[in-house]
Protein backbone atom coordinates (compact mmCIF):
# COMPACT_ATOMS: atom_id res chain seq x y z
CA UNK A 1 0.00 0.00 0.00
CA UNK A 2 1.38 3.53 -1.02
CA UNK A 3 0.33 6.40 0.19
CA UNK A 4 0.28 10.09 -1.50
CA UNK A 5 1.12 13.28 0.20
CA UNK A 6 -0.99 16.26 -1.29
CA UNK A 7 0.27 19.71 -1.34
CA UNK A 8 -0.99 22.35 1.09
CA UNK A 9 -2.34 25.12 -0.49
CA UNK A 10 -2.79 26.75 2.58
CA UNK A 11 1.35 27.79 3.06
CA UNK A 12 1.15 29.20 -0.40
CA UNK A 13 -1.74 31.81 0.37
CA UNK A 14 0.13 32.57 3.51
CA UNK A 15 3.39 33.52 1.76
CA UNK A 16 1.32 35.58 -0.30
CA UNK A 17 -0.51 37.03 2.84
CA UNK A 18 2.82 37.69 4.48
CA UNK A 19 4.18 39.53 1.50
CA UNK A 20 1.27 41.74 1.06
CA UNK A 21 1.26 42.57 4.85
CA UNK A 22 4.96 43.55 4.66
CA UNK A 23 4.60 45.41 1.67
CA UNK A 24 1.86 47.27 3.28
CA UNK A 25 4.43 47.96 6.35
CA UNK A 26 6.78 49.17 4.10
CA UNK A 27 4.89 51.83 2.30
CA UNK A 28 3.48 52.68 5.48
CA UNK A 29 6.69 52.86 7.37
CA UNK A 30 8.11 54.97 4.55
CA UNK A 31 4.73 57.10 4.36
CA UNK A 32 5.26 57.89 7.94
CA UNK A 33 9.30 58.40 8.24
CA UNK A 34 8.54 60.91 4.84
CA UNK A 35 5.53 63.32 6.71
CA UNK A 36 7.68 63.49 10.00
CA UNK A 37 11.27 64.54 8.25
CA UNK A 38 8.45 67.42 5.48
CA UNK A 39 7.21 68.50 9.07
CA UNK A 40 10.55 68.57 11.11
CA UNK A 41 12.27 70.50 7.85
CA UNK A 42 8.99 73.17 7.89
CA UNK A 43 7.28 71.68 4.96
CA UNK A 44 3.51 71.96 6.31
CA UNK A 45 3.29 75.84 7.29
CA UNK A 46 1.98 77.74 5.29
CA UNK A 47 1.74 81.96 5.50
CA UNK A 48 -1.36 83.06 7.06
CA UNK A 49 -3.84 83.20 4.78
CA UNK A 50 -3.71 80.79 2.36
CA UNK A 51 -4.52 76.92 1.79
CA UNK A 52 -2.85 74.22 3.43
CA UNK A 53 -2.03 72.32 0.67
CA UNK A 54 1.21 70.38 2.01
CA UNK A 55 -1.15 68.87 4.70
CA UNK A 56 -4.02 68.30 2.17
CA UNK A 57 -1.37 66.58 0.12
CA UNK A 58 0.18 64.70 3.36
CA UNK A 59 -3.29 63.28 4.53
CA UNK A 60 -4.56 63.18 1.09
CA UNK A 61 -1.65 61.18 -0.85
CA UNK A 62 -2.24 57.60 1.00
CA UNK A 63 -5.70 57.71 0.89
CA UNK A 64 -4.87 57.65 -2.69
CA UNK A 65 -2.44 55.29 -2.84
CA UNK A 66 -4.75 53.09 -0.95
CA UNK A 67 -7.67 53.34 -3.60
CA UNK A 68 -5.07 53.00 -6.09
CA UNK A 69 -3.86 49.88 -4.85
CA UNK A 70 -7.06 48.61 -3.95
CA UNK A 71 -8.11 48.74 -7.94
CA UNK A 72 -4.76 47.63 -8.82
CA UNK A 73 -3.72 44.61 -6.99
CA UNK A 74 -5.64 41.71 -6.94
CA UNK A 75 -3.30 40.11 -4.35
CA UNK A 76 -4.14 43.08 -1.97
CA UNK A 77 -7.84 42.79 -2.42
CA UNK A 78 -8.06 39.43 -1.39
CA UNK A 79 -6.13 40.11 1.51
CA UNK A 80 -8.13 42.85 2.85
CA UNK A 81 -11.50 40.73 1.48
CA UNK A 82 -10.33 37.43 3.58
CA UNK A 83 -9.40 39.81 6.60
CA UNK A 84 -12.60 41.37 6.31
CA UNK A 85 -15.03 38.20 5.88
CA UNK A 86 -12.60 37.16 9.31
CA UNK A 87 -13.49 39.72 11.11
CA UNK A 88 -17.03 39.22 10.20
CA UNK A 89 -16.84 35.59 11.50
CA UNK A 90 -15.54 36.68 14.41
CA UNK A 91 -18.07 39.30 15.55
CA UNK A 92 -20.72 36.48 14.95
CA UNK A 93 -19.51 33.82 16.97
Amino acid sequence: MTTSVLPRQAQSQATGLNRTILSATVVLTGWFLLVVSLAAVGAFVAPPGTAPIAIAIGVGAPLIAFFAWLRLSPAFLHTAALKQSRQIIRSRA
